[in-house]
């Protein structure tokens, strides 16, 4: 069981719930704009690799860029 949590990580599970929800509500967002992946991403200055991360609640992704996508929710 132990070597489990050191694969997953360290994070609690409500800061890992509430980056999967902000991941969701960015992609929400994006979806009911009607707005690409590849522009989201050009416009927060991020890869739609990164962007994909985020939307998915990725806990490696820096604050900046998760910050810059949640600027154009």
């Amino acid at each position: 069981m132990r070597a489990k949590l050191a694969r997953r990580g360290t994070l609690p599970l409500p800061v890992r719930r509430i980056l999967k929800k902000l991941g969701s509500d960015i992609r929400d967002a994006r979806l009911r704009r009607r707005i690409r992946t590849s522009t989201m991403a050009e416009r927060a200055l991020i890869s739609r690799t990164t962007l994909h991360k985020i939307e998915r609640g990725d806990a490696g992704v820096s604050m900046g860029n998760l910050a810059r996508a949640r600027r154009l929710e």
